[in-house]
């Protein structure tokens, strides 16, 4: 309840990444919220994760995106210490 008391009621949400926690989120306001997936090509159990969370939930306003960046390991020490 704490997210839900912190966010404007009618405000707009952009939100990276669908997750099982996706209706959540588009609950959460009345408001539009808009979704970001990364459309990496490897399946998980022979289905894309963008398939699977729309075939839970194709309400959700999403979009594919493609991320040209790579993390790695030396990166996130550099950022945090």
């Amino acid at each position: 309840e704490t997210i839900l008391t912190a966010l404007p009621k009618d405000g707009n949400l952009l939100v990276w990444g669908l997750g099982h926690d996706s209706a959540f989120w588009d609950n959460a306001t009345s408001g539009r919220v808009v979704f970001l997936e990364d459309d990496f090509p490897q399946k998980k159990d022979g289905t894309l994760w963008y398939d699977e969370i729309m075939g839970q939930y194709p309400h959700l306003e999403s979009y594919k995106v493609h991320y040209t960046t790579k993390n790695n390991e030396e990166t996130y020490r550099k950022l945090v210490g």
